[in-house]
């Protein structure tokens, strides 16, 4: 199980995610959508350790990931952006195919 806690993160004084929360439970599959610079990237890079939170904790199955090597995490962890194994006309009609 991933719990993310009240994640908070900043870039200097521009803050990109403020109070989210969100569990993910084994073996779920998880898709994060939204406008461009909704802050989905920097969130999904928070559980690997790509960026810490400014405030809030990411926990998987009850520990926290700083408590992990970042290297263990990411061994055990698959995530896809979009954005770099689609072209654009195939991100669009994927995009468009999901809206009812």
């Amino acid at each position: 199980m991933i719990e993310v806690r009240n994640i908070v993160k900043r870039f200097g004084s521009l803050e990109v995610l403020h109070g989210v929360s969100l569990d993910i439970a084994d073996g779920e599959i998880v898709s994060i959508v939204g406008q461009s610079g909704a802050g989905k990237t920097t969130f999904a890079t928070l559980i690997p350790r790509f960026y810490e939170a400014t405030q809030g904790s990411v926990e998987i199955d009850g520990i926290d990931v700083r408590d992990y090597a970042k290297s263990d995490v990411r061994y055990y962890m698959n995530s896809v952006l979009i954005n770099e194994i689609f072209t654009e006309k195939e991100r669009a009609v994927i995009l468009t195919s999901w809206v009812d």
